[in-house]
């Protein structure tokens, strides 16, 4: 017995295809049938209700097989759910949750799950506490971010979003968390991409799933895709699991919903999407952040949707649509792409507004500092072409500068502990590297890394050193320690030494 049978006998209710506008249908009849509801065709392909309008339901296809003016339908009495489940972990699903790979199978079981929800009620939220780790130097120092947060990513195409999203992906699954990440109607290259990260890497296979649709699938389906990765993501918060999502991306998602609805009538509004984008994308993000869930308590949905900018244009409309739903932005500048900084963030045009609440005394004195240092970086490099004619206390600056600048550029993948971003940092600010090339500021960091990652007193002072209540006592606490530390970053050695 078919879908379409089975439903048809169960309510004894159907309906009949009056026009088809692909990817859409309308469809008279089907008196009790309700908005979200699916609904099954009598070839068995399913679709669901988008609205209803003077006896009439709109219904969207969700594949691509073509439905007929004429042809019978039955509703289900059942919402748009996806299965979710432990056995989604380090796999590739596709929108509707199946398995993205021909021939691929899920072990365990599954629940299913609506996909459009309201978002949580207030009383179940809880305050972002805690800081997200990105490993990034130049996220983590100088936009740095809450669990729980949602952040957007801006930049325009080529700028580096795609590695640094996916650096910050494996350093949260290696932190134990698991990691959603939804490419939204995108190349077949990009989905490839996600795809071989995960696979070559062990820590990724387990700790991330991948949800993917691709430009080729159904717009109809495409629009579906973030909110069912939302919903897997909601499934592991549920079970007292971090979260981070990754929605890639929104303004590609902004413009298939536009397709679908001036394909469906609707009428356009500014650049000529539908009045109701805001709410589409509020909708979604907020049911992301911090949450008291049965059992657990301030579990997290971090959230990071990319929107792509042109020519870091972030006036467009869906860029200030998301600019005013998230808590904030991380803009990936061209211009610093180009010089091989990486990741090409540009932290005076990035903003966060939960990210400093979260971090300790010290933390937050030493990014006011760094920040304040950065200005004034950039103010004087507009002068270096004076050269020797600049004052001694200019000279100072861009040579800090250039190295600060440096250490905050670093290897994709490159997961820096914060504690280090926090030595390290200071080191350079202090000018402790100015007698050293511009590039060995990178090398400080990479082989005070090394030692930290593999020794275990080296770790202990330099955790002990970041407990400082203040920057002047933090400051104060690295002179004594300068000779050790400088040995390090001069020392390629030493870690393994200490290690036999």
């Amino acid at each position: 017995m078919t879908n379409f049978q089975k439903y048809l006998k169960q309510f004894d209710e159907f309906g009949v295809v009056e026009e088809v506008h692909f990817p859409l249908t309308f469809v008279e009849g089907l008196p009790s049938v309700h908005v979200g509801e699916v609904v099954w065709f009598d070839n068995d392909e399913p679709g669901y209700v988008q609205s209803l309008h003077l006896g009439k339901a709109q219904v969207a296809l969700l594949s691509n097989h073509r439905v007929r003016p004429g042809m019978r339908v039955a509703r289900s009495g059942t919402p748009l759910s996806i299965p979710v489940g432990a056995a989604h972990r380090g796999q590739a699903v596709t929108t509707l949750g199946q398995p993205l790979i021909p021939g691929a199978s899920f072990g365990g079981t599954l629940e299913d799950r609506p996909i459009d929800i309201a978002p949580p009620h207030v009383s179940s939220r809880a305050h972002v506490s805690r800081p997200f780790v990105t490993g990034s130097t130049a996220v983590d120092l100088f936009v740095p971010l809450g669990s729980g947060q949602r952040e957007a990513i801006f930049g325009d195409q080529k700028t580096g979003k795609t590695s640094f999203l996916l650096a910050t992906a494996r350093a949260h699954a290696e932190s134990g968390g698991v990691v959603v990440y939804a490419i939204i109607g995108r190349p077949w290259s990009d989905v490839k991409r996600v795809y071989d990260f995960i696979q070559e890497d062990a820590t990724s296979q387990q700790n991330i799933i991948l949800v993917a649709s691709s430009a080729n699938d159904v717009p109809t389906l495409i629009t579906l895709t973030p909110f069912s990765a939302m919903t897997i993501a909601e499934y592991w918060r549920d079970k007292g699991t971090d979260v981070l999502l990754i929605l890639h991306d929104l303004s590609t998602h902004a413009k298939f919903y536009r397709e679908v609805a001036l394909i469906g009538g609707r009428f356009p509004g500014r650049e000529s999407y539908p009045g109701d984008i805001f709410h589409l994308h509020a909708r979604l993000l907020e049911r992301a952040g911090s949450f008291n869930v049965p059992g657990h308590d301030n579990v997290t949905i971090t959230c990071l949707p990319i929107v792509e900018t042109v020519r870091s244009d972030v006036t467009n409309y869906i860029v200030s649509n998301i600019i005013s739903i998230t808590d904030g932005h991380i803009l990936f500048d061209p211009s610093r792409y180009s010089q091989g900084q990486r990741p090409a963030v540009s932290p005076s045009d990035s903003v966060t507004r939960v990210g400093l609440k979260v971090m300790t005394k010290l933390a937050k004195e030493l990014h006011r500092k760094l920040m304040a240092f950065l200005a004034h970086y950039d103010q004087a490099q507009k002068y270096s072409h004076f050269g020797a004619e600049l004052s001694e206390e200019m000279q100072q600056t861009q040579m800090i500068g250039a190295r600060l600048t440096q250490v905050m550029a670093q290897a994709i993948y490159l997961n820096v502990p914060f504690n280090v971003q926090l030595v390290i940092s200071t080191m350079v600010w202090q000018g402790w590297a100015n007698d050293e090339p511009e590039e060995a500021a990178a090398q400080w960091r990479d082989r005070l890394h090394n030692h930290y990652s593999h020794d275990a007193a080296t770790a202990k002072i330099i955790d002990e050193l970041v407990t400082s209540s203040d920057v002047s006592t933090f400051i104060e606490r690295l002179e004594k320690r300068k000779q050790y530390l400088v040995e390090l970053c001069h020392s390629e050695t030493i870690s393994k030494k200490r290690s036999n």
